[in-house]
């Protein structure tokens, strides 16, 4: 492949931010799950199209590169955004405001989509082992373990998936500082998380802690999207 000028970055991320995407909310992927079974997905041929697409660019050189000079970085908009203090208690809508908050001009790609409970022990697998080695609050029946938190609560709702383009560099750093830590202290700056009332396991926004974790992600994600092409059948 040519050498990667600054103009190749500038063409790609063009290329990001004009992507057409099979749902054109999160409410309308949650319907096609829900039509479909919760663990299968259909996508009719317009779809497939634009999944192919964005497939091919997930897998792109040029986005690898733009990884690792920090440029970009992964993020999700969790399920239940409308739960969040002072967001819209439309999902859709509380989900953009979000978004917003990001900067609309950095999150240059916007995927809404659901995940199967495959896709989560894809997606966090790599920490499983600590999640189950951490009990929460309150058990129940069915939450007895972080990792059990989590396995409920992800395939639960739509997720937006974004890829933020931080053009001066530091893209993990820059998104960490702005989300804030996992759960929020009274003394920590004002940040996303701080002020809409993080909780576990809804803190609103997940975000990559380091490049590896951003290369793992990106390439997980494709992985599902691959998968949606095929017809999804897990």
């Amino acid at each position: 492949m040519a050498r990667i000028n600054t103009e190749t970055e500038a063409r790609f991320v063009d290329e990001l931010r004009g992507l057409q995407t099979p749902f054109s909310s999160r409410a309308e992927a949650a319907e096609a799950f829900e039509t479909n079974g919760a663990e299968h997905l259909s996508v009719d041929e317009l779809e497939r199209v634009k999944l192919e697409k964005i497939l091919q660019v997930l897998r792109h050189p040029v986005l690898d590169h733009l990884i690792d000079k920090g440029k970009i970085t992964f993020a999700m908009i969790k399920p239940h955004a409308d739960e969040g203090k002072g967001l819209s208690n439309n999902d859709d809508e509380a989900a953009m405001g979000l978004i917003r908050e990001i900067g609309e001009e950095r999150a240059v790609f916007q995927l809404p989509f659901k995940f199967t409970k495959r896709d989560v022990e894809r997606f966090y697998g790599p920490h499983k082992n600590e999640f189950e080695a951490r009990k929460v609050k309150k058990p129940t029946d069915n939450e007895r373990t972080v990792w059990d938190q989590i396995m409920h609560y992800y395939p639960s709702g739509p997720v937006t998936f974004l890829l933020v383009y931080v053009p001066e560099g530091s893209a993990v750093e820059w998104l960490t500082d702005i989300t804030g830590p996992t759960l929020p202290k009274k003394e920590d700056p004002d940040s996303i998380r701080k002020r809409h009332g993080a909780k576990l396991p809804n803190n609103y926004v997940h975000r990559s802690s380091s490049i590896p974790e951003v290369k793992r992600e990106v390439d997980v994600l494709a992985n599902i999207i691959e998968k949606s092409i095929a017809g999804r059948t897990l």
